[in-house]
């Protein structure tokens, strides 16, 4: 837990694997399976509850990271956005993407590591879903 309250460091930074082979390489029969993964879980999650809200949520890096880690994750952003709209569309599926907002990502108190909130940034970034999720 003590390591949770650690604050992102430089070279963690630079050593982080940015050309780590789930960013740079593209395994469609993979994208296939999760893609129907994905949906018969909203669909089952509908059948239980119809009323249920779904929400998807992009959590953010620390945006040094995100910059060096976005040329390669380019490459992935148009069939993942297929399939949130798909399921947007069929399921209501609410998606929230947290990566652009600069009160999180650039702030590095809020990262123990170069890709994960410690615990100050994740209480930011569930305070900020709680404002969302339960105003209504």
């Amino acid at each position: 837990m003590k390591d949770r309250t650690n604050f992102v460091t430089k070279e963690q930074i630079l050593n982080y694997r940015y050309n780590r082979s789930t960013v740079t390489k593209i395994f469609p029969k993979t994208i296939e399976e999760n893609k129907k993964i994905f949906g018969e879980i909203i669909k089952l999650l509908k059948q239980v509850n119809p009323d249920i809200k779904i929400y998807s949520v992009i959590i953010p890096k620390y945006i040094e990271t995100e910059r060096r880690d976005s040329n390669e994750l380019s490459k992935h952003i148009s069939y993942f956005n297929d399939i949130i709209e798909e399921n947007k569309g069929k399921y209501g599926l609410i998606h929230l993407d947290f990566k652009k907002i600069s009160d999180i990502s650039e702030n590095d108190l809020y990262y123990y590591d170069a890709g994960h909130l410690n615990m100050f940034g994740a209480q930011v970034l569930t305070d900020m879903l709680n404002k969302i999720i339960f105003r209504e």
